[in-house]
């Protein structure tokens, strides 16, 4: 009973934060955190209405973190605008903790559609709508899947999928994490761009975790498994990881950069997923409890990382705060992003182990992608550094007090990192649903600090052998550079051939822009900046100009369907989400 006294207390003073500003929300944002403790504590339940466990607790309270942290910056920046803000963290908890699929839809939509009022809160009609027209298309896919799910098991409660409605429901879930179809995947960064800090941080952060959540929950509630279902999210989120990680590097735009990194981030995630479900249907329960772990730990990088990183743009000059948040992406130990990462290789390099040629092939072409991936983050996080260093803040928040949150968020994902023995062992012990797989020498090995599945159990290489390596490395560098006189050049500004030029976040990126230029369709021409010639390379994407046409004639249809028909009549909306669920029903019906 206590839980659900505690989401009443929730959802009422979400209500009242939706009417009272962001003071109540405060206490909104604690609760909610109190919820997901309780959760962690308490035995958990399965019924209609709710569905509580402690995978739930560990993103209801990631989740109101991100709320309470993005909450406490708007006070201080003096923002006016909470009703789709607050409107968009009930959706999220209720997301979570939904107990049936019609549930689950209806405040899917609740989220969708607050999303698209952030955006339109900006006048920012055009990727307002390219928002609304994905979020509509991944809540079909979610229905046809749950329409299909009820057709198979003859219940609407979310405690049992079937492998082919998963397909759809899964597709779905791609969808809104921007991870498929893979070109059109930039309406995601170009959402997160079109708002202000604090809305780009609930947009990519925090919005993004109901998606992850059921794709790792239903991923542990399916009835027969089918070899199919992770091989294609191998597939997708390894080509996604690839080109998020490239677009992002050769972005010139601040936010873009964390879009398309925010999708890559995303696309790790599911990676980890379908490894979980790869090696549990080859019964390697060990090896699959290693992918799972992995998938909480990256949730948990990804989520506190990006909020972060999203709400220093809002004080671009103040680089060295987005340092210890951009180390935990670039897995560097010993962050909860490097636990995760870690754990990850290890689970792909146990593929071997999988007498299936096609399997292994494509298990070992999803492991070049991660290394892929790796490598540009190191290109992105130094490039976005090297941009706060050029620009100047773009948004009216200056408020220093801000700064703290994201050192915060830093110092939180470092913690993370340092207790993730404990965390680890939890995880095997209350939160993965096949039971205890822990060796007991691998357990007691793993409550000893700093130290992660090192030893014979696991095989690879310890992540404390290389974080000894590398602070040794370091440390080594530093003192032999010291010891030693350097003659430092000094050069005039050069900007790719243009002398006497504004070096530009634009001539940072060019580099690598022109040596993917295969990759591209590129528009190289001077422009005239501050009276100074700068040399920039724009791309052109051909699928994505083709899309802005739809989009646009997406845009008249819903002019003429507001005025006409979803014009503010409660009977004609029940009759729209009635149209889709029946028709889902005859498409279940038909297959």
């Amino acid at each position: 009973m206590i839980i659900e006294d505690l989401f009443i207390i929730f959802t009422m003073l979400v209500i009242a934060s939706m009417m009272y500003g962001f003071v109540p929300g405060i206490v909104a944002s604690l609760t909610g955190i109190t919820l997901g403790i309780s959760e962690l504590i308490y035995t958990t339940s399965n019924n209609y209405l709710f569905s509580t466990s402690h995978l739930s607790a560990i993103f209801i309270i990631l989740v109101s973190v991100t709320y309470l942290i993005t909450d406490l910056y708007m006070i201080r920046s003096k923002k006016t605008e909470y009703i789709t803000f607050f409107l968009s963290f009930l959706s999220v908890i209720w997301i979570i903790s939904a107990g049936n699929a019609i549930e689950f839809l209806i405040f899917w939509e609740l989220m969708s559609l607050s999303g698209f009022f952030m955006i339109m809160e900006d006048n920012d009609t055009r990727n307002g709508y390219i928002y609304l027209s994905f979020s509509e298309l991944s809540i079909i896919s979610l229905t046809i899947g749950f329409v299909l799910n009820y057709s198979y098991t003859g219940s609407l409660m979310l405690n049992l999928f079937m492998p082919l409605p998963l397909f759809f429901i899964f597709t779905g879930l791609l969808i809104k994490l921007g991870i498929f179809p893979y070109i059109l995947s930039e309406w995601a960064p170009r959402s997160y761009s079109a708002v202000t800090a604090d809305r780009s941080s609930i947009l990519a952060a925090s919005m993004a975790a109901p998606s992850i959540y059921f794709m790792l929950y239903s991923s542990v509630h399916i009835q027969s498994m089918n070899v199919l279902l992770p091989l294609y999210l191998l597939t997708a989120a390894a080509i996604s990881a690839v080109i998020a990680s490239i677009y992002s590097a050769v972005s010139g735009n601040v936010k873009k950069v964390l879009g398309f990194s925010s999708i890559e981030n995303n696309s790790l995630i599911v990676i980890a997923i379908a490894l979980f479900m790869l090696f549990y249907l080859y019964n390697m329960k060990y090896i699959s409890f290693i992918a799972f772990t992995a998938a909480i730990f990256l949730s948990i990088s990804s989520i506190f990382s990006k909020s972060s990183m999203f709400l220093s743009t809002g004080y671009i000059q103040d680089k060295e705060h987005i340092i210890l948040p951009a180390m935990s992406l670039m897995s560097l130990p010993i962050f909860a992003g490097y636990i995760g990462e870690f754990m990850l290789f290890e689970t792909v390099f146990q593929a071997i182990f999988i007498k299936n040629q096609i399997i292994f092939i494509i298990v070992s072409l999803t492991g070049a992608s991660i290394a892929i991936c790796a490598g540009f983050s190191i290109i992105i996080y130094a490039k976005l550094y090297r941009f706060m260093t050029v620009m100047k803040g773009y948004e009216s928040d200056k408020s220093k007090t801000s700064i703290n949150y994201t050192v915060i968020y830093g110092v939180i994902l470092l913690l993370v990192g340092l207790l993730s023995p404990f965390i680890t062992v939890y995880i095997e012990q209350s939160v993965f649903p096949y039971g205890s797989v822990l060796p007991y020498a691998v357990t007691t090995i793993l409550s000893t600090p700093f130290v992660i599945l090192t030893g014979t159990p696991f095989g690879g290489i310890s992540p404390l052998y290389e974080m000894l390596f590398l602070v040794i490395f370091f440390t080594t560098s530093i003192i032999a550079f010291n010891g030693f006189k350097m003659n430092t050049r000094v050069t005039e500004t050069w900007n790719f051939g243009s002398e006497n030029s504004t070096y530009t976040a634009e001539g940072y990126t060019n580099a690598l822009t022109l040596m993917l230029e295969s990759l591209f369709r590129t528009n190289e021409r001077y422009t005239n900046i501050d009276n100074r010639l700068v040399y920039v390379s724009e791309i052109s994407n051909p699928f994505w100009n083709f899309f802005i046409l739809v989009g646009i004639n997406y845009r008249k249809l819903s002019k003429w369907m507001s005025r006409n028909i979803m014009n503010g009549d409660t009977n004609l909306y029940i009759s729209y989400i009635l149209i889709i669920f029946v028709a889902g029903l005859i498409l279940s019906y038909l297959l």
